[in-house]
């Protein structure tokens, strides 16, 4: 007789198993103590039963990071009524979302900066599907920048509206985008080692700083679009 098929229910339960499992090595000895034997001696189950549910290490251990993002879920949630405008949703979101990445800077390093064996959007739809309470109380467009995967990705999500709302071309648009990442993942980097030495920037002196980053990347995109008006009405003008 051949092993029965197991129902979605099931395989997300083992799935959950294995993700518990997985986060409490982190808690304990930290994620780069993560093996797929230890994960799987911790669960009660043999290594080949864990390959059933995930490819490779990499898969097992982006997995389980993503439930760290509860946290910034439900502070997303919590802030949604009190984000009015786009300049508000894209504002708040970064704030919330720098405090819980400079607060577990290696999760979010395995998340958004490390070469993953299937696209990351790929594994956060294939994880919702096993949590989609975790998306409750979420507004649509709020929900859609979560499931989006890559970070450029989430923030063109948010940041498209208020680059609306600012007059930027998609030209303008996409440098902005690509700016803001990029500055991120500098600061990121900086947590990552601040907690590994004990010594460095806290979470809250990091996201201040992206903050007023990003208020610099908006003064000088408003400035090169001002010039770009200027230049065209000027060679308008003199046709």
């Amino acid at each position: 007789m051949g092993r029965r098929e197991y129902s979605d229910e099931e395989r997300a339960q083992m799935v959950d198993i294995f993700l518990r499992a997985t986060r409490k090595i982190i808690d304990s000895e930290g994620i780069t103590s993560v093996s797929i034997r230890k994960v799987a001696t911790a669960a009660g189950y043999h290594s080949s039963t864990l390959y059933l549910y995930f490819r490779n290490l990499d898969e097992l251990v982006t997995f389980a990071c993503m439930g760290y993002l509860v946290g910034y879920c439900r502070k997303m949630a919590d802030a949604a009524s009190q984000m009015k405008t786009p300049r508000d949703v894209y504002y708040r979101t970064w704030e919330i979302f720098c405090n819980s990445a400079f607060e577990n800077p290696q999760i979010f390093q395995q998340l958004f900066f490390s070469e993953h064996v299937l696209p990351l959007d790929e594994m956060v739809k294939r994880y919702y599907k096993v949590y989609p309470h975790q998306l409750d109380s979420m507004d649509s467009s709020v929900t859609e920048m979560l499931t989006a995967g890559e970070l450029d990705e989430r923030n063109i999500h948010v940041l498209r509206p208020l680059a609306a709302e600012l007059g930027y071309d998609e030209e303008e648009t996409l440098m902005v985008n690509t700016m803001t990442t990029c500055f991120f993942k500098r600061l990121l980097s900086e947590s990552c080692r601040a907690a590994a030495s004990g010594e460095g920037p806290n979470a809250a002196e990091l996201t201040a700083e992206m903050i007023e980053g990003i208020n610099f990347l908006f003064r000088n995109a408003t400035a090169t679009r001002d010039m770009r008006r200027a230049a065209k009405q000027k060679k308008d003008a003199g046709e």
